[in-house]
Formats: C-alpha cells, sequence, structure tokens
C-alpha cells in the first residue's frame, strides 16, 4: 500500500456528496491492532474527517486477533480501507441508510439464539459485491447475535490465501460454512441457528465471555457435556477480561458438573509452567477452588514450578485450599 493514494478523485466526490446525509455528531470507531494496518486506517480516517467536517473519529483497542479496522455501525468492521465499490456502502452506513429486516428474515433471527459470525471477503472492482454486503446489513441491525466483518481480498492477500479464497463475494460463517456468490440472508440466519455452540469460533466465544454471558456459554457445555476448544486457549489468555471470562465459565461448569471442569483443568495443567506470572496465579487460585481432591499431587507438583513470587503465592494458597478438602470430616 506504500505510495498508493488513500482516496481517488471520485472516491473523493462520494463522500462529499453524502456530507449533507451524514448528521452532524455520528461516530466511526478506528479499532486499533497491531497488524501494520493501522498508519493507512489512520490516514483514510483524517482524510474522510477532512470531507466530513461533522463526522467524529474515535479510537478504541482492536479485539485480540482480529487486526486494525473501521467500524462504522457496531458489529460491522472493515478490515481494510473502503474503496471503489465498497465505499458506498460504508458512507450508508455512517448515514444510517440501512433497510429494515422483512418479515421472513425477522422470524429466522427469532429462533438466532448465539453468535452468528459473519466473514465477508469482497474487493473494490466487484461489482456483485455490495450488494450482498447490502442483503447482510438488515440482519446485523435487527440482532445483537450477528457481527459483520468485510475484508479486502484484494489488498488482505494475507487473510484471502488463509481462507483460500478463490472468488468473491465470499462469506464465511464461524470460520466453518461458506457462500460463494449470491447469498440469501435468510439461509444464513436459519443455518447460525442450527449450528452447534461448540463450533463457535475462537473469536465469537471470546466476544460473548466480554459481554458477561459466562452463564450461559457454560450451560451450552454442560448441556453437550462437552468442552470447547477454544477454552483452554481463552483461560490462558494474558488479557484480562477475556482471562476472567474463561474462569467464571469453569467455575460455572464446576457447579454443575464437577467432572466437566476437572477436564478443562487437565487441558490446560501441560501449559502452566510456560504461562506469564500473572496468568499462572490466577489458574492456580482456580485450580486449589474447583480441582477434585485427587488432583492435589499433581498440583503439589504444579506449585513447584511456579515462577515468581506472585505465582509461588497463589501456588501455595491453592496446595492448602486442595488439601482441606482431603482431610477427614471435609
Amino acid at each position: 500500500m506504500d505510495g498508493e493514494p488513500l482516496l481517488g478523485a471520485r472516491d473523493r466526490e462520494r463522500i462529499r456528496e453524502a456530507a449533507a446525509r451524514i448528521a452532524p455528531g455520528t461516530t466511526l470507531w478506528l479499532e486499533e491492532g497491531d497488524d501494520g494496518r493501522l498508519e493507512a486506517l489512520a490516514g483514510f480516517c483524517r482524510e474522510l474527517a477532512r470531507l466530513l467536517p461533522g463526522l467524529q473519529i474515535r479510537r478504541r483497542p482492536a479485539s485480540a486477533g482480529s487486526g486494525s479496522g473501521l467500524v462504522p455501525l457496531e458489529r460491522v468492521h472493515f478490515l481494510d480501507l473502503p474503496r471503489g465499490r465498497e465505499l458506498p456502502v460504508f458512507l450508508e452506513l455512517l448515514e444510517g441508510a440501512i433497510a429494515p429486516a422483512g418479515e421472513p428474515l425477522q422470524r429466522e433471527l427469532a429462533a438466532l439464539e448465539r453468535p452468528a459470525g459473519l466473514t465477508l471477503f469482497v474487493a473494490p472492482a466487484c461489482g456483485f459485491c455490495p450488494q450482498v454486503l447490502r442483503s447482510l446489513l438488515p440482519a446485523v441491525a435487527a440482532s445483537p447475535w450477528v457481527r459483520l466483518q468485510v475484508i479486502d481480498a484484494e489488498h488482505r492477500p494475507d487473510r484471502a490465501a488463509g481462507w483460500q479464497i478463490r472468488s468473491v463475494p465470499t462469506l464465511i460463517l464461524e470460520d466453518r460454512v461458506r457462500w460463494v456468490g449470491a447469498v440469501d440472508p435468510r439461509e444464513v440466519v436459519r443455518v447460525a441457528a442450527a449450528q452447534d455452540p461448540g463450533e463457535l469460533s475462537a473469536a465469537s466465544l471470546e466476544r460473548l465471555l466480554k459481554e458477561g454471558e459466562a452463564r450461559r456459554v457454560a450451560a451450552w457445555m454442560v448441556e453437550r457435556q462437552g468442552l470447547f476448544p477454544a477454552l483452554a486457549d481463552l483461560l490462558c489468555r494474558e488479557e484480562w477480561p477475556v482471562r476472567l471470562g474463561a474462569m467464571v465459565t469453569l467455575e460455572e461448569i464446576h457447579a454443575r458438573a464437577p467432572d466437566l471442569a476437572a477436564r478443562a483443568l487437565a487441558s490446560v495443567e501441560a501449559r502452566l509452567p510456560a504461562l506469564p506470572e500473572r496468568v499462572q496465579g490466577d489458574l492456580l487460585y482456580l485450580f486449589g477452588e474447583i480441582a477434585p481432591a485427587e488432583f492435589l499431587p499433581r498440583l503439589e507438583a504444579l506449585a513447584a514450578a511456579a515462577t515468581g513470587p506472585e505465582a509461588k503465592a497463589a501456588a501455595r494458597e491453592a496446595v492448602e485450599a486442595l488439601r482441606k478438602k482431603t482431610r477427614p470430616g471435609r
């Protein structure tokens, strides 16, 4: 992207034409990641603010792993500059010009009770991509469960290659189901509503935990008597809100299905010595609270391997808490 103009003359003209339709004080979020795209996105925002004087550009950290992006509407993320045929749709989002969800789509959305994370690959010269993007927006606007990220396959070849994208538009649901070409939003929502919660992507599970849905996530795992593969990763994350949500989830599982919670502890046991001290300390505390009594020898071994004063103190407390469970009369 070095040396490439952020906006062409036609793009600037489109933005000026939209200025009268975008209310003063409208907010565009710039999400800051560590993927090397932030500088170009920030430059785009500065140019956009110059052309749209009433637009408010605000910044916030991007979710881990999602990268930098632009959020013209909550739950709609553009991971690259909206150019060419994508730009009018982006401006429509700032205008609030989203078609309402029709009754058939509303019926499908009423049955949706879990996240539907959508990723749409587009290209600036794709004539059909804006139509597909517009068709999905009513579902995003009407349901807090639906999220959409838009990726420019031409300018993000790394992402396109990672997803094995061969043509655009390509829509992917929760990292698993894909549509190429025409998309029926009702079918997408219907498939999302029928999916096994255990097939949720790590990103969707992380968002649920950040939004305080630990009890709901725990109930799904207890109901299916199986752990979500991403849970162990989230328990080991350095980001405190994510780790806290995963710990609360595990405590909820322990209250309803102790054996299932013990399986989760076993899944992070081998990782513990390599984790940062603060993460070690939090997980050792959790082990002391919910591990079964027969786990004591393994916890003592983990305590001996703990690094740093904080982790060692948490290890001592965890071992003592578990020893109390093994004493007669307990």
